[in-house]
């Protein structure tokens, strides 16, 4: 699998649903109950602008995002596009607050991230909620186990839901195992 690819349409994903948001949905509820539409946004912003300084080791400049949310989305997907293609990237001891992972795990950490902050994005503002399914897969294959460990961040992830419908398609099944109720 191109997960660089795959980062690169999680991004995208998560761009359409950004600039969608009215002017009156900043203030808005998220699937994620401790943050409004603009708190959902600035952490995946600030994930991405952290990216390049975690895959070199360095601290992560806690500076929070402010002003326009566009214009600081735009700012931050370059960073993190060149920062997963810089020579070692992939390889490099990533140091979490809680693990330390390798450059290509946290990749597919991201990617997961990112797709499941787009479903909240498009839960919140009333977009179309469908993901690619190659993002779904890479999502589901990070947060299922995670879920099942019971080791997902209880500020962003509810406890995972039961299937009610044995049948479930893989992002009804991602989006249950992170808590969420599609």
């Amino acid at each position: 699998m191109d997960l660089l690819g795959e980062l690169d349409k999680a991004l995208d994903t998560f761009e359409k649903r950004l600039v969608a948001v009215g002017p009156d949905q900043w203030t808005g509820a998220t699937p994620c109950t401790e943050w409004d539409t603009s708190a959902l946004v600035r952490h995946v912003i600030e994930g991405n602008a952290h990216c390049g300084q975690l895959l070199r080791g360095e601290e992560v400049d806690r500076t929070p995002v402010t002003g326009d949310l566009t214009e600081a989305w735009r700012a931050s997907t370059p960073v993190i596009r060149s920062a997963f293609r810089e020579p070692g990237a992939m390889t490099a001891e990533v140091r979490l607050p809680k693990r330390t992972v390798s450059g290509e795990q946290f990749l597919i950490m991201r990617i997961s991230g990112l797709v499941v902050h787009s479903w909240d994005l498009a839960r919140a503002i009333g977009f179309d909620e469908a993901m690619d399914d190659g993002l779904v897969r890479v999502a589901y294959g990070f947060f299922a186990p995670a879920a099942a460990q019971g080791s997902l961040p209880a500020d962003r992830f509810g406890a995972p839901l039961p299937e009610a419908v044995p049948d479930a398609d893989l992002q009804t099944r991602l989006l249950l195992a992170c808590g969420r109720n599609p």
